[in-house]
């Protein structure tokens, strides 16, 4: 598991939100060829933070809806749940 350090996980972090917006079908592509613990892992690291579920993440999430990704929703679901345990 990765997890939010003050370091140079933010800049991917960053990176991966621009790779979203610019190539989101790739994007999304690329993911759905992961198993779910992958995505899990993956969910994990871009949305926790000193900040979670912050405005960013809501707008990759209505993206997503939007697109009827349903599978990455119920992993984010499940994910965000982790983070509000963690917490």
């Amino acid at each position: 598991h990765s997890y939010w350090q003050a370091d140079a996980y933010n800049y991917f972090k960053i990176n991966v939100e621009k790779l979203f917006d610019s190539r989101y079908d790739d994007f999304i592509d690329y993911l759905n060829s992961k198993t779910n613990k992958e995505l899990e892992d993956f969910w994990f690291f871009v949305l926790n933070g000193p900040h979670p579920i912050n405005n960013r993440h809501l707008n990759f999430i209505i993206r997503l809806q939007e697109d009827n990704q349903e599978r990455q929703i119920r992993i984010i679901e499940k994910v965000m749940n982790r983070i509000k345990t963690d917490s």
